[in-house]
């Protein structure tokens, strides 16, 4: 996932729901300001080196899974369209406000991985 592009922050999130709490790495990448959604230039590396799309809403998000395995899986937000939860995960907040005022938004992607468990 390093590999993507410039990782100009990174952070764990933790969500609950349902008395299930989920922990994610999240990933701040700077891709620089080629051309095209920085979603669509995120997922189309990932794709060549074998993920696969299973959602997507763009040019805001895709969702991607590895190929062979089910329990990894990659969320790819535009960080314009990024949106958390302060009163849950406080330090996202911070990572995110921080991360908008030093990089353009339209070149950043905000990398979500989930590892099932």
């Amino acid at each position: 996932m390093r590999t993507l592009g410039s990782v100009v922050a990174e952070t764990i999130s933790r969500e609950s729901w349902d008395g299930t709490e989920t922990v994610s790495d999240v990933l701040f990448v700077d891709m620089g300001s080629a051309t095209g959604p920085v979603v669509t230039r995120v997922a189309d590396r990932l794709r060549s080196k074998g993920w696969h799309t299973t959602g997507s809403d763009l040019p805001k998000w895709e969702a991607m899974r590895l190929s062979g395995n089910a329990e990894l899986e990659v969320s790819i937000n535009a960080m314009g369209d990024y949106i958390w939860d302060d009163m849950q995960d406080p330090q996202m907040g911070d990572v995110v406000r921080s991360v908008r005022q030093r990089f353009a938004p339209q070149n950043v992607a905000v990398v979500v991985i989930t590892q099932s468990r």
